[in-house]
């Protein structure tokens, strides 16, 4: 009776063991991602325009630091209702940022934006992967 006994407890023990990694080795702890790519935005001055706009608008043409400051994008929640994130670019406009895996969207912070370039857009960042977007800004500023 009490090798039966012994048997049985080994036995549940073995399963509790054997069901815990099973449900530790299929059940996916959510994890984060990241979004990366490049920022551009379509008014930062060339050489050739750089003596009319310095004249004209500012009195100097924006390094790409400031068009950045000027032009700020963040990571919102699909409705637009939270920020989640703000994307700093570097001087060459390269970003990345690691971010809880779901779907987002992307978007300037300006109340009067009315949209241009490839904004607003929706992500997704899958866990433990790369997501990789390319941001267009168009300020809607031409050069003669």
């Amino acid at each position: 009776m009490k090798q039966k006994y012994n048997t049985f407890w080994i036995v549940a023990v073995l399963i509790i063991i054997f069901v815990g990694i099973y449900i530790w080795q299929y059940n996916p702890v959510v994890k984060n991602g990241f979004l990366e790519g490049n920022m551009s935005i379509s008014h930062a001055c060339s050489a050739e325009q750089q003596w009319d706009w310095d004249s004209a608008v500012l009195g100097y043409c924006p390094t790409f630091e400031e068009a950045y400051i000027d032009w700020q994008v963040y990571v919102w929640t699909l409705d637009k209702k939270t920020k989640v994130a703000q994307i700093n670019p570097d001087v060459n406009g390269k970003y990345k940022l690691e971010l809880p895996a779901g779907s987002y969207t992307i978007d300037v912070g300006r109340l009067s934006w009315t949209g241009g370039g490839n904004l607003p857009a929706n992500v997704t960042i899958n866990s433990g992967e790369t997501t990789t977007f390319y941001i267009d800004i168009n300020t809607g500023i031409f050069y003669l």
